[in-house]
């Protein structure tokens, strides 16, 4: 980001999930950040992750994200 951010403002854009990747890096680098734009994408205010939005609201208790494997672990995704 640094380099990026010497030849001009940065613009993050997330998409879906990677809404909670550019929350992230502005809020760990503001001052080298013009700009976020989300595009149809989750923005954790009041959780910490999107994890955590589909595990502790009514709202994503319907949902089998939770039920994906680790995509961390090559024994379980096989």
């Amino acid at each position: 980001m640094r380099r990026v951010a010497a030849h001009g403002p940065v613009i993050l854009v997330g998409h879906s999930m990677g809404g909670a990747t550019i929350t992230r890096v502005g809020n760990e680098i503001p001052h080298l950040i013009a700009r976020l734009v989300y595009v149809t994408a989750f923005c954790c205010v009041r959780l910490r992750s999107v994890l955590e939005c589909f595990t502790a609201t009514p709202e994503g208790a319907t949902s089998s994200l939770t039920a994906i494997p680790s995509l961390t672990d090559p024994a379980r995704t096989g």
